[in-house]
């Protein structure tokens, strides 16, 4: 998906500025960044959000108010990157069980 979506921002001569989750929960980041290699179009920027959801949301929230006062994909980029990673989210659980479950945490050790 992403190689027909950068093909086709190359051809139209449109930028495009992504921010996927957190590269340090999802592969995204890397996907898209490694596409964006393959296709060669410099007016395509991959930003690592640091981040996921609400803080994602932010970003993105930003970017299109920028985008909506004329700044270029690359002011837009530059931006996300320096804001990357200032958010902080917090989450609060009534019970870890299914973390553990599914290996986001390690099992406590029984003593």
């Amino acid at each position: 998906m992403f190689e027909e979506l950068f093909e086709k921002a190359k051809k139209d001569g449109d930028e495009v500025v992504y921010i996927p989750l957190s590269s340090g929960i999802s592969g995204d980041y890397q996907t898209a960044a490694s596409v964006r290699e393959m296709v060669g179009y410099d007016r395509i920027y991959v930003v690592d959000s640091l981040t996921c959801t609400g803080g994602q949301r932010l970003l993105v929230e930003e970017a299109v108010r920028m985008r909506d006062a004329g700044e270029g994909g690359k002011a837009i980029a530059e931006e996300m990157e320096r804001l990357a990673g200032k958010a902080a989210i917090y989450t609060v659980m009534d019970t870890l069980k299914y973390l553990y479950r599914n290996g986001r945490l390690p099992a406590p050790a029984i003593t």
